[in-house]
């Protein structure tokens, strides 16, 4: 969920390339020192399956399956259960773009959207076996999100707009983030779990050059009504750009984004946030590219620093440190398995991670 639209590169975030030993992952993350540590395992690799120096855009998790898209070369794989062994996908068309983000859908097994820059939305039915570009989907799709009935989808087209289908990507309609014409770069789109109605948008990247002058537009917009209306909701954001959103999967109200400037958090729906970076230790700047909610503890979030990956228990009142990506730059994006059981992370330049996660 973390491409804005045409463009590969956003803010802080790199694409990650899979290093030819990829066992190295266990050695550069097996330092984890977390106060609770009771509660975690050892990081280890979970590369194989994709080529050496592929280049790995976006990750995923639905049911029993996990998804990575890459995008030099370009590819989708599955893997089943997620932590085994990457299989590549069939797509068809053939590729011709770089793919990369991926979303699936939660409660319709097997089904899943990846976005390819240039030729459009890809869909699975069955598992990320075949993939096949819907015809009259967005081709400039970037970041993209699904429904957990895998019904209504989102993209990122480009500015101002986010694209929807509420028929599995079948048709697609738009909507304008903002009636300001200036640029407004979508990194990350998540539907609510708890009230699919509401569609959370982070948004912006560095200035510089005619093309994306206005950071100001950065920040998070929402829709109440499933994507037909957007409002900017960044009231205590100041110009912090958004690379990353995640919703608490109990209540809609509770939102923490992973910004420029570290976390910030919202309990009243975006109407008001606040600095949640307590216990986070971050380089300059103080980038989080991604937020990942657990969808089984409660209050539980974690978030990729400049320096490693941080868990909150508390909903982000305070973070510690439970694994250390050694690799510039640190964790790049991270996904939590449905059950809770398995954290997923890309890492700069040595692919795909998982940390298994104690029960409770």
């Amino acid at each position: 969920m973390r491409r804005g639209g045409g463009d590969l590169r956003i803010g802080c975030r790199r694409a990650v390339a899979v290093g030819g030993a990829a066992a190295v992952i266990a050695v550069a993350l097996a330092g984890a020192a977390d106060a609770r540590s009771d509660r975690v395992t050892a990081w280890r690799s979970a590369s194989t399956g994709l080529a050496a120096g592929a280049v790995v855009e976006g990750l995923g998790a639905a049911g029993e399956r996990a998804y990575v898209v890459t995008g030099a070369p370009a590819g989708v794989f599955t893997a089943s259960p997620p932590g085994t062994a990457w299989r590549r996908g069939r797509v068809s068309p053939a590729l011709t773009s770089p793919v990369i983000d991926v979303a699936s859908a939660a409660s319709r097994s097997g089904v899943a959207f990846a976005s390819a820059p240039g030729q459009g939305v890809l869909r699975t039915h069955d598992g990320g076996a075949t993939w096949h570009v819907l015809p009259g989907s967005p081709t400039t799709a970037g970041a993209i999100a699904v429904s957990a009935a895998g019904r209504r989808v989102f993209t990122s087209p480009g500015s101002p707009f986010i694209a929807r289908s509420l028929d599995g990507g079948r048709s697609w309609s738009s909507a304008a983030l903002t009636t300001r014409r200036v640029d407004v770069h979508v990194n990350a789109i998540v539907i609510a779990p708890s009230r699919p109605q509401v569609v959370v948008v982070g948004a912006g990247r560095e200035p510089g050059g005619a093309n994306h002058p206005d950071p100001r537009l950065g920040g998070v917009f929402q829709s109440r009504d499933g994507g037909a209306t957007w409002a900017r909701t960044s009231r205590g954001l100041g110009q912090a750009i958004v690379f990353s959103v995640a919703v608490d999967p109990r209540s809609e109200r509770r939102i923490l984004a992973g910004t420029d400037r570290g976390v910030f958090r919202t309990v009243d729906g975006g109407a008001t946030w606040t600095a949640a970076s307590r216990g986070l230790t971050t380089a300059h700047p103080r980038w989080v590219p991604s937020i990942a909610a657990d969808p089984v503890r409660r209050g539980v979030f974690y978030a990729a620093a400049t320096r490693g990956v941080f868990v909150t228990r508390d909903g982000g009142g305070r973070w510690s440190r439970i694994g250390d990506a050694t690799s510039p730059g640190g964790v790049d994006e991270l996904v939590v398995t449905p059950g809770g059981d398995l954290l997923l992370a890309a890492v700069p330049g040595r692919g795909v991670a998982a940390l298994p996660l104690a029960p409770g």
